[in-house]
């Protein structure tokens, strides 16, 4: 099976996750699973609800990272 594209929403915040905006967090499990996709070059956006355009996930990661 090929992967092309994920489309991420309602990854909200739980005991085990780690905020990278308001309305995205991720388990340990969770960004490692997101980035091996993106190293696949599978494109990845955030979408938090369906009336909302989609976001790419990997800027708002990048900006994250520094600010953790």
């Amino acid at each position: 099976m090929t992967l092309d594209y994920v489309n991420f929403g309602g990854m909200r915040a739980r005991d085990n996750r780690v905020q990278y905006s308001p309305e995205l967090c991720f388990s340990d499990e969770e960004y490692s699973a997101l980035k091996e996709l993106l190293e696949k070059n599978v494109k990845v956006d955030y979408q938090i609800a369906a009336y909302d355009s989609p976001t790419p996930l990997l800027p708002i990661l990048e900006k994250a990272k520094q600010n953790i």
